[in-house]
């Protein structure tokens, strides 16, 4: 859904009360103010595409007694703009803090963090 730029199934899995900290872009609170950035940062330009894919064995889970459960890891981060080929821009970390409630498994807290050029 990130990588087709499906914003009413990223909506459907934040909180309401959502918290996502970026390293670049700082911090952004509730489910309308995540969805508007991000709807302009990643689906606005429809000639520039960021694809997100998950390294390989960086990925842990870790259970939050009560609330939920706590995915930590790391993304490269490819970019295409325009016509030209896919390139990679770069490797982040991300920290993701999933909340289940009423059977529904939805992220309250996000942080990106540790970019680097690769």
């Amino acid at each position: 859904m990130y990588n087709k730029c499906d914003v009413n199934k990223i909506d459907s899995l934040f909180t309401d009360d959502i918290e996502f900290y970026h390293e670049k872009r700082g911090q952004l609170l509730g489910r309308k103010n995540v969805m508007e950035a991000l709807s302009k940062a990643l689906c606005g330009d429809k000639s520039n595409r960021v694809r997100r894919e998950l390294v390989d064995g960086t990925m842990r889970v870790y259970v939050l007694e009560g609330f939920g459960a706590l995915a930590v890891g790391e993304h490269r981060f490819y970019l295409t703009m325009g016509a030209q080929k896919e390139k990679l821009d770069g490797i982040g970390h991300f920290a993701n803090v999933w909340q289940l409630k009423d059977g529904q498994w939805r992220m309250s807290r996000v942080l990106s963090y540790g970019f680097r050029s690769e």
